[in-house]
């Protein structure tokens, strides 16, 4: 069970990844790195649907592998817990990749549209868009939004065995 358990984890973990990898990329095929950039605040947020169907999916899976069909909220939890790990430890390189060689004007463009249209001032959008500092945002906001995600994927894909007995 816990080898399929990491199996689960590392399969949707590397195709999380796969998403920070490309995101990026996308929003500039959009324009939202420079075009539309002033909508890219709200948009950017749409990674999140795909990020929830991973976690849906992931979490699925696991629960498919649970004898008797039990598969208790804790144990949900844990496995999405699991996959958060995986999906932080997959995306360093992702991420790097994806503002290095992907979308490498990313970030100076993001200072110049910060600071054009009076969002932040000049040092605040160098600061900010700096890649270490960038860098390390965008990796500690997947462990924290994947909690998140995990805490409510786990409310709808969490079965006990008696509601599954009276349900199912």
């Amino acid at each position: 069970m816990k080898n399929s358990a990491w199996n689960i984890a590392l399969k949707w973990g590397a195709i999380y990844a796969l998403l920070t990898l490309i995101w990026l990329p996308l929003e500039s095929l959009a324009g939202l790195h420079d075009d539309y950039v002033k909508y890219r605040v709200l948009l950017t947020n749409l990674k999140y649907i795909p990020a929830f169907l991973i976690f849906f999916a992931a979490l699925r899976s696991s629960r498919e592998t649970a004898p008797n069909g039990e598969y208790p909220y804790s144990k949900a939890f844990t496995d999405g817990l699991r996959l958060t790990a995986i999906s932080t430890l997959f995306s360093i390189p992702a991420q790097y990749i994806s503002l290095r060689y992907l979308a490498p004007d990313f970030l100076s463009q993001m200072q110049q549209a910060m600071t054009e249209g009076l969002w932040m001032t000049s040092a605040e959008a160098e600061q900010y868009f700096e890649f270490q500092s960038y860098f390390i945002q965008s990796i500690l906001a997947i462990p924290a939004t994947g909690l998140m995600i995990t805490a409510i994927v786990a409310l709808f894909v969490s079965r006990n065995s008696r509601a599954y007995e009276r349900n199912g």
